[in-house]
């Protein structure tokens, strides 16, 4: 008796657990990076500037389907954004000016943990919705900046 009640059990539990959507898999991309860059206030010689570079991520999802309409999606993406700055700033100040002339290249590396809800309206509509945790993993920064003062201090 105990054991078709053990084996009627498994049989259940079992059943509810291969009867839930659960779909995972490998994701990828290229992203295009753009940082703008606001001076408050406005410094003359200082111009506001946008700057852009070219990055990608790699990383893995996974589905749970709550219903044929609704899943919820988690994943976890390592992300690389390498963004490029031309530095060309003159400051004068009590007397004193000086000028800064290059390029700098930041490359910055961050952990994203995207949660999504995903609603399906219909055949041809999903509707994506959640929030997205993002963590600094990383930041270097080369490039070569010459700096030259004129003037008396």
């Amino acid at each position: 008796m105990n054991k078709y009640l053990l084996f009627l059990a498994v049989t259940i539990f079992s059943g509810f657990a291969t009867a839930q959507d659960i779909r995972y898999g490998a994701l990828g991309g290229l992203n295009i990076n753009i940082v703008s860059q606001n001076i408050t206030p406005n410094q003359p010689g200082i111009e506001e500037e946008n700057s852009s570079g070219f990055g990608f991520h790699l990383g893995g999802f996974g589905t749970y389907g709550l219903s044929e309409d609704l899943q919820l999606r988690a994943e976890l993406q390592l992300a690389f954004r390498p963004i490029s700055n031309k530095v060309d700033e003159e400051i004068s100040f009590l007397g004193v000016t000086t000028k800064q002339e290059g390029k700098v290249r930041n490359r910055d590396s961050f952990l994203l943990i995207p949660l999504l809800a995903n609603y399906r309206l219909n055949e041809n509509i999903d509707l994506h919705g959640g929030f997205s945790l993002g963590f600094l993993l990383g930041s270097k920064q080369s490039g070569e900046v010459t700096t030259t003062t004129d003037g008396e201090s």
